[in-house]
């Protein structure tokens, strides 16, 4: 629960922390004979190294949620785990819904200040917010100084990705990655439906939802290769190494890509990353040049950070190798209330000035110096700063009565709150699926 001590103070923290304790040595007690819920891999080191780069990738099972807490919950828990990119599957969020994207937005930049957020979903007619399916691809703090390119895949949104700059131009592409579990149509709504709707308009006479993907993918991996850039590829595939559809085996040989996790532990202890399978169906996968890079990696157990019924999985890159150079840290540029992006804000802002210049008689004092011929006397400069200084404090004032134009609720007791709910909720999901409780 680091993600909750970040935002409460110690007391609320303490009271907390022990009614999460006495719940979880109670349902220890019930769960003396499941299933072991082991890491893998590497430790996720704090506070990671310097100059590290950590990529985290997970099935999030949804972000949507009627305030988008949901969301909130994600980036306070990347941000406890001073993630700086990580890529979500399984979104279940209309992108194009009016407001959805930048409510998304405002939302990640109050947890980094600097954030980036691409999201993707199919093209298919849907009106409302929640949609099945989609990626994301978040890149925050100084790394975005970095970042050039942004994407999706267009009308299928398969899949989401970032491309970032180093040194002499080389680049690097970070990709999000979801493939669904059903290779024809499994109900009017669900993300396989979508696409299979898409590929069928779009001429293919048997369309494969599971099979495009990869063969869809694999053409969009090698244009990157070509130009000797560097890819990550962080997926659900829905499909392990050993599987007989041969689809992510057949997809690796055709782009010679990496799975760092097996590159570095084996595939020996190889865990399942979905609590109700025995495989492992995520994974991340890099070119070689990436894979130089790595400084660590592994596979978190269930129950930690996100909401979710798959595990989370990271990597650490050494930066400066990876890019050529170091990156500098982003100055923090003075906050505003106003933001002309919310056009409810600009009006209100306006009539707020409009009022603040009549009151202070702004716009008849502006006429009058502007009349004034030939060179300004004393009393007239005075009357300039005078007029400056009013106009400066007028707006300031106007920006004031705005208040706070973040559409998302927030605050110390509610991110509480919001973290005990998804204790809760863990706890009841890993004791349905008999897994152990992580420590």
């Amino acid at each position: 629960m680091s993600q909750v001590v970040l935002a409460c103070d110690q007391r609320q923290c303490n009271n907390l922390a022990l009614t999460n304790q006495s719940v979880q040595l109670r349902i220890d007690d019930e769960l003396a004979d499941a299933d072991e819920n082991l890491h893998f891999g590497s430790e996720l080191l704090s506070p990671k190294p310097p100059e590290t780069l950590r990529l985290y990738f997970q099935n999030a099972n949804s972000i949507r949620s009627e305030r988008m807490e949901k969301w909130l919950h994600a980036c306070v828990c990347m941000r406890a785990k001073e993630v700086d990119i990580f890529g979500l599957a399984e979104i279940n969020v209309n992108p194009r819904h009016p407001g959805l994207t930048e409510e998304i937005a405002q939302i990640a930049k109050r947890n980094w200040t600097h954030a980036t957020t691409t999201l993707a979903n199919t093209d298919a007619d849907c009106r409302a917010w929640a949609q099945q399916g989609g990626t994301c691809m978040t890149t925050t703090r100084k790394w975005i100084s970095r970042l050039v390119e942004s994407g999706r895949d267009a009308k299928l949104g398969r899949w989401s990705y970032h491309i970032l700059r180093g040194q002499d131009n080389r680049k690097t592409v970070f990709v999000s990655g979801y493939r669904v579990c059903q290779a024809n149509v499994a109900g009017p709504l669900t993300a396989a439906s979508q696409q299979w709707s898409i590929l069928k308009k779009a001429g293919v006479d048997r369309p494969n939802p599971r099979k495009q993907f990869f063969s869809d993918l694999s053409v969009q991996v090698k244009k990157w290769t070509s130009k000797n850039w560097e890819v990550c590829v962080s997926l659900d595939a829905n499909e392990a190494h050993e599987d007989k559809e041969h689809g992510l085996a057949s997809f690796l040989e055709q782009t010679s890509l990496i799975d760092v996790h097996r590159y570095f532990h084996g595939s020996e202890h190889e865990p399942a990353t979905y609590n109700q399978g025995s495989r492992k169906i995520d994974h991340v996968l890099c070119t070689q040049g990436f894979v130089d890079c790595v400084s660590s990696c592994g596979i978190e157990v269930f129950g930690v950070g996100l909401e979710s019924d798959h595990r989370g999985l990271f990597v650490d890159v050494d930066a400066t190798k990876l890019f050529g150079d170091c990156t500098p840290n982003l100055s923090h540029h003075s906050s505003r209330i106003l933001d002309s992006h919310i056009p409810f804000y600009v009006q209100k802002y306006r009539r707020e000035l409009h009022q603040q210049f009549s009151d202070h008689n702004i716009y008849d004092r502006v006429l009058r110096l502007s009349k004034i011929q030939g060179p300004p006397t004393l009393d007239d400069i005075d009357e300039y700063e005078a007029a400056d200084c009013d106009i400066t404090n007028a707006c300031l004032s106007a920006e004031r009565k705005l208040g706070n134009p973040k559409v998302v609720p927030w605050s110390p007791e509610l991110l509480t709150r919001v973290g005990t709910l998804y204790y809760w909720k863990k706890l009841q999901s890993l004791k349905s699926t008999k897994k152990k409780i992580p420590k």
